[in-house]
C-alpha cells in the first residue's frame, strides 16, 4: 500500500489508543458520579495551560522546522537519505513517550503530597540515557549492515554514519522531554527560561543559515561572504547544528537539577499544584 499503508497504519494506531482510553474511562463518565465545580481553580488552570502550551508550541516548532529545512534546503538525495537514517536513529525517541503517561501522574501525586521526586526524576533520565547510549553504539557499529539489508537502502549506504548521530540527537531530545514531563508534573516551568531561547535561536539560525542566499541584497558583501564561508549547507552541518542545540539543553538541565532543583514542596496547596515560573 506504500504511502496509503503508512497513513492507514498511523491512523489506526491513533484510533486504537483513543478507543482504549475511552473504554478505560467509561466508568468515570457514568451519570451516577456527582459533578464537581472547578470554577475557583480556573485562573490557576489557565496559568498552567499557558506555560505548558508555550513549551509544547516551541517543541512543535523545532520538530517542524528541522526536517522542513532538510527537505527544502538540501538535495532530494539528502532528504531521502535523512528520512531513511532517521527511521533507525529516531528509535530512542520511543522511550520517553512510553514512559511519560506513567511518569506524569506518579510524579504529580508525590509532589502534591510534599514528597521528594528526586528518585523518579533521576531514574527516568538515566533510563533514557542508558537505552539511547546502547542504541547509539549499535548504530555506530551496525549502521552499514542495516543499510545493506534491502537493495533500495543500499543507494544510501554512505549515509550510515548519520544514523548514530541522529540517534544521539534523538536520545538527548528524549532526555529533555523526560525532564519537561517531570517539571510539568510538579507545576514548575522555570526550564522555559533556557529552553525557549535556545530552541528559538536554533531554529531561527538553522533556517536562516540554510537559506543564506536570501540575505545577499540586505548585507554587505564582506559580511555575507564571511558568514557564507562558515556554513556548509549540507546534511552534516544540519545534523551537527541540531546536535549542538541538544547538547546545550542537556548541560542546562544538568545545571538546573544539580544546582537549583528543590524536589520537595514546602507547603501543600488545595486543588491542583500552582504553576510556578
Amino acid at each position: 500500500f506504500q504511502v496509503l499503508g503508512y497513513m492507514a497504519a498511523s491512523f489506526l494506531s491513533t484510533l486504537s489508543i483513543v478507543l482504549f482510553l475511552g473504554w478505560a474511562v467509561r466508568r468515570s463518565l457514568a451519570s451516577r458520579i456527582p459533578a464537581e465545580g472547578y470554577r475557583a481553580y480556573l485562573p490557576e488552570i489557565f496559568r498552567y495551560m499557558l506555560w505548558l502550551g508555550l513549551g509544547i508550541l516551541v517543541s512543535s516548532l523545532q520538530g517542524t522546522v528541522e526536517p522542513w529545512v532538510i527537505r527544502h534546503r538540501l538535495s532530494l538525495h539528502d532528504s531521502a537519505g535523512y528520512y531513511l537514517v532517521a527511521m533507525f536513529g529516531n528509535i530512542p525517541a520511543y522511550v520517553a513517550p512510553a514512559m511519560g503517561p506513567f511518569l506524569f501522574p506518579l510524579v504529580s501525586a508525590r509532589h502534591a503530597k510534599g514528597e521528594s521526586t528526586r528518585g523518579m526524576h533521576w531514574q527516568s533520565l538515566a533510563v533514557v540515557l542508558a537505552i539511547g547510549a546502547a542504541l547509539v553504539l549499535l548504530f555506530a557499529f551496525a549502521g552499514s549492515f542495516l543499510l545493506d539489508i534491502r537493495p533500495s537502502w543500499r543507494t544510501y549506504a554512505d549515509f550510515a554514519p548519520y544514523i548514530w548521530q541522529v540517534a544521539i540527537v534523538t536520545t538527548l531530545s528524549a532526555f529533555v522531554g523526560v525532564h519537561m514531563t517531570h517539571e510539568n508534573a510538579c507545576g514548575r516551568f522555570s526550564y522555559l527560561w533556557y529552553y525557549v531561547p535556545i530552541v528559538l535561536l536554533e531554529v531561527g539560525l538553522l533556517y536562516g543559515l540554510m537559506g543564506w542566499e536570501f540575505f545577499r541584497p540586505y548585507l554587505s558583501t564582506g559580511l555575507w561572504n564571511w558568514v557564507g564561508g562558515l556554513v556548509s549547507r549540507d546534511l552534516q552541518f544540519t545534523i551537527s547544528f541540531m546536535l549542538g542545540a541538544r547538547i546545550l539543553l542537556f548541560f542546562c538541565i544538568v545545571m538546573d537539577i544539580m544546582v537549583f532543583r528543590r524536589y520537595a514542596v514546602t507547603q501543600k496547596e488545595p486543588g491542583i499544584v500552582g504553576a510556578q515560573i
